[in-house]
């Protein structure tokens, strides 16, 4: 996935920038006043649930949006979400579209939608990478992936590869840990103790990956 990954996001550049990239960044907060970095996966969470895997249903806009508004109040950021979605090719809509506006009835779930919410999102690449292009509330974890990614980038320059590998795990552990955080804080202000958390299986696959990145680092240095 690595090397599949990185020609797509970063093509001619060391850091992602969604604008520049062929792939979205679905952790990213869309909504300037009332935002998640949660919305665009929850919004294809909706569309995966209890899916025909050979036929996904259309579900219709206009539902998903109220229970979303009527849970968190973020209709901007279910509309930003949306458009990118839609954009980006994750989600179809039913006449066939390709911007969010009211023409939209119903959209569905594509293939390329379910990779994203079940394997690439969790990828330990594609979280280093789209961590530096996200809009982060705490000033502290700002701050501390900020200088790791300058640090990276010197380790890049001076072709130390293992401090280097080093460096990228010790970001994305960072910014998972933002994000369970961030998801905690959300799970108490809109009473989702019943929901299942999506940071679970973000954190499980991150724990498992990075073993595996620092072994093959070690060996290969």
């Amino acid at each position: 996935m690595h090397q599949v990954l990185k020609p797509f996001m970063i093509p001619n550049r060391f850091f992602y920038n969604e604008q520049l990239s062929r792939i979205p960044n679905v952790f990213q907060i869309r909504s300037k006043t009332h935002g998640s970095h949660f919305t665009a996966l929850r919004i294809l969470f909706e569309l995966h649930k209890g899916q025909d895997r050979k036929a996904p249903p259309f579900k219709p806009v206009a539902q998903l949006k109220a229970g979303f508004v009527e849970t968190f109040g973020m209709a901007e950021d279910f509309d930003l979400n949306s458009d990118m979605l839609l954009k980006y090719g994750l989600v179809e809509a039913n006449n066939r579209l390709d911007v969010f506006d009211t023409r939209v009835d119903s959209i569905k779930l594509t293939p390329y939608g379910e990779f994203v919410l079940t394997d690439l999102a969790l990828a330990f690449t594609y979280l280093e990478l789209v961590c530096v292009d996200c809009a982060i509330s705490d000033a502290e974890k700002s701050n501390s992936i900020a200088q790791l990614s300058v640090d990276e980038y010197r380790m890049h320059v001076e072709r130390n590869r293992l401090e280097r590998v080093q460096l990228r795990i010790e970001k994305t552990a960072a910014f998972v840990e933002y994000l369970e955080h961030e998801e905690a804080r959300e799970i108490e202000l809109f009473n989702m103790h019943d929901r299942a958390k999506i940071t679970a299986n973000l954190r499980a696959a991150f724990d498992t990956e990075r073993v595996r990145i620092l072994s093959s680092a070690v060996r290969n240095s």
